[in-house]
């Protein structure tokens, strides 16, 4: 007996175009199924909180430095992060790292850069899995951009303090 006969038939009994089609229904139901009765990732309710970070911009110049200010809102896009302002600034003088004639290193204060370090007070859902600012993520170590209508300086979060 042959697999297939003359006219496409398996065994001569069922035609294997028919078979394809019904493994494809069956398989169309099977992953309606799942996505409407599967499981659920549970979200936290919102909770509006207030966070502050502070965040340090490396080697910068004073220039930039002097322009970050106290009480400026936060923007993103053409629109201000509601409830977002940048609460204290302060700078000091850049850690450098240079090495001498011997070959040994050293960590002095570069002369003319600055460490800026912006704190910033801002609404978010305290309950999420994720803290975001506007549309960025607040987490310590990582990358975090302070923009104003004036300017814009990445830095890298330091520290951050959920107020309740």
């Amino acid at each position: 007996m042959k697999l297939l006969d003359e006219k496409g038939r398996l065994f001569g009994k069922v035609n294997l175009i028919d078979i394809v089609v019904l493994f494809m229904v069956i398989f169309l139901v099977t992953a309606a199924t799942y996505k409407v009765l599967g499981p659920r990732v549970a979200s936290a309710p919102a909770k509006q909180g207030e966070v502050t970070a502070l965040i340090k911009c490396s080697m910068k110049t004073e220039n930039v430095a002097m322009a970050v200010q106290k009480g400026q809102k936060l923007v993103f896009g053409t629109d201000y992060v509601e409830g977002a302002t940048i609460t204290d600034v302060s700078y000091n003088s850049a850690d450098f790292i240079t090495t001498d004639a011997l070959g040994n290193v050293h960590i002095i204060k570069h002369p003319m850069l600055k460490d800026v370090y912006i704190s910033i007070t801002a609404r978010t859902n305290t309950n999420a899995a994720i803290l975001k600012v506007g549309t960025q993520e607040l987490s310590q170590g990582k990358k975090f951009t302070v923009k104003t209508h004036t300017l814009e300086v990445d830095g890298m979060v330091e520290k951050i303090t959920i107020l309740k």
